[in-house]
C-alpha cells in the first residue's frame, strides 16, 4: 500500500509547505465531494516527497486560503483530466495555473499521429508500461502523473508542438471557467454574424462547385445542375478540391 501523509487541517498542512511552494510541479488526483460541487479528498504528488491527502470534508473552509495559495503558486499542476475537477476548484474561487492535462496532451498527440491515444490510464500502459486497475484510486493517480506528464511532454517537444501545448493548457481554464461563470453576448452582433458567415459560406460553396467535374452534378426537376450530395462543410473534401486545381 501506498504511504501518504493525511492532511485533515491547515495545521498539519503547515510545516509541508515550503516544500510544495517550491517544487516545479503538482501532480493532483481529485475525488469529488458527494455532493459533487466541491473537491472531497485532494492527493498531492511532487517528486522526492510523500503523496499528501488531503481531506476537504475537515480541511475546509478554514484551509481555502492556504489551497489558494499553493495551487495558484508557480508549480505546474498536472491533472489527469482537468475539465472534470477544475469546476470543483471554481467553486472555492481557486484557480490552479499553470496547468498540464494529459487528457489534451493525449488528443494533441494522437491528432499529430493520426492515432488515438486514449485516456490517462492508457496513456501510462503505452508510455510508462504501467498497467493500472480500471479505476485507480488518487493517490495513485498523482504518483502516476509525475512520470506520465514528463513522458509526454518529450513527445511534445519532439513533435514540435510545444506552442500549441501551451495554448491549449490554457485554454483549459478558460473554457472551464465560462463554462462556471457564463459569458455575455451582444445578442443582435451575435445574430448579424451568423447571417454574414451563412452568406459568405454560400458564396464559397459556389465556387467551389466550379472545381468539380460535370458528371459529379445531379440535374433537378427544372434541369439546372446540382451538388447536393458533396459535403462543402468537409475540411478533407474542400482540400481535395484545391489540391487538384
Amino acid at each position: 500500500m501506498t504511504e501518504y501523509v493525511a492532511i485533515s487541517t491547515t495545521a498539519c498542512l503547515e510545516p509541508h509547505l515550503p516544500a510544495l511552494q517550491s517544487a516545479r510541479v503538482l501532480a493532483l488526483g481529485v475525488e469529488p465531494s458527494p455532493q459533487e460541487s466541491l473537491p472531497g479528498k485532494i492527493a498531492l504528488a511532487t517528486p522526492g516527497a510523500p503523496v499528501f491527502l488531503i481531506d476537504c470534508n475537515t480541511f475546509l473552509p478554514r484551509g481555502q486560503d492556504a489551497l489558494k495559495q499553493l495551487l495558484e503558486g508557480r508549480a505546474v499542476k498536472a491533472f489527469s483530466y482537468a475539465q472534470k475537477v477544475l469546476p470543483l476548484f471554481l467553486a472555492l474561487e481557486i484557480y490552479p495555473f499553470p496547468l498540464f492535462d494529459a487528457n489534451v496532451a493525449g488528443q494533441l498527440l494522437g491528432h499529430a499521429q493520426g492515432t488515438g491515444m486514449g485516456d490517462w490510464v492508457t496513456l501510462a500502459q503505452r508510455l510508462l508500461g504501467l498497467n493500472l486497475h480500471e479505476f485507480p484510486g488518487i493517490i495513485e493517480e498523482a504518483l502516476t502523473l509525475l512520470p506520465l506528464r514528463e513522458a509526454l511532454v518529450a513527445r511534445i517537444r519532439e513533435a514540435e508542438l510545444t506552442k500549441v501545448a501551451r495554448v491549449e493548457f490554457a485554454c483549459v481554464m478558460a473554457i472551464a471557467q465560462m463554462e462556471h461563470v457564463g459569458i455575455a453576448f451582444h445578442r443582435e452582433r451575435l445574430l448579424e454574424l451568423t447571417q454574414q458567415m451563412e452568406q459568405e459560406s454560400a458564396t464559397a460553396a459556389k465556387e467551389l462547385q466550379g472545381f468539380l467535374d460535370d458528371s459529379e452534378a445531379q440535374l433537378g426537376l427544372d434541369g439546372a445542375a446540382s451538388f447536393q450530395d458533396v459535403n462543402f462543410e468537409s475540411n478533407q473534401v474542400i482540400l481535395e478540391l484545391l489540391q487538384a486545381q
